[in-house]
């Protein structure tokens, strides 16, 4: 095969299909829930290098305490993501819109959004430089390493949380069997 032709029969390429189109058939809430995990749980993947740095870094500079800022920052960052996410999924699920919404053009959301995403990389790098965020000043710095998964637990369960107040689909175990499913043969005592 020459180089620069595109395989059209790349594996995987139906499986990805089959996945976008159970992602489209998803209500709308469970979108909105899924963009939410990905976005949320990016988001903590691109400021995990500060956090994990951050101990190490106070380490070979020969500095006690741990750092908590870090941590706090990524925290921070991660529910107001989310926090804006859901406001943008409601503005963009509510399907009544006004004359007065169509006419502004909403001039800060794209400055909200720059704020809001460069806050993954600023507030934990903030919160490394704070010297107030430093606590438990005579432990080793590696201790902060203990608030990377921390972090992260905090995020699963809000997102735990936000997915079980989704609704529920109706299940199919909840019908009516019917006659259909009455044991077959005759019921003792009956004829």
């Amino acid at each position: 095969m020459p180089l620069g032709r595109r395989r059209t029969d790349e594996p995987g390429a139906e499986d990805r299909a089959a996945a976008l189109q159970r992602f489209a058939d998803l209500p709308p809430e469970r979108r909105g829930w899924f963009v939410q995990v990905l976005f949320g749980m990016g988001l903590l993947g691109l400021s995990s290098p500060v956090e994990l740095a951050v101990p190490v870094i106070r380490v070979l500079a020969g500095r006690r305490g741990v750092q908590t800022g870090p941590a706090l920052g990524s925290l921070l960052t991660f529910l107001a993501v989310r926090a804006y996410l859901a406001a943008v999924l409601r503005r963009l699920g509510s399907e009544a819109s006004t004359d007065e919404d169509a006419d502004s053009d909403h001039w800060s959301d794209p400055l909200v959004s720059v704020l809001v995403v460069s806050g993954v990389a600023v507030l934990p790098a903030v919160g490394a430089v704070l010297p107030a965020t430093v606590v438990l000043h005579e432990r080793s710095p590696l201790w902060g390493l203990g608030l990377w998964p921390v972090v992260r637990l905090l995020a699963a369960t809000r997102l735990a949380v936000d997915a079980s107040r989704l609704p529920r689909p109706p299940s199919t175990d909840d019908a009516d069997p019917g006659p259909a499913a009455s044991p077959a043969g005759p019921v003792p005592g009956e004829r």
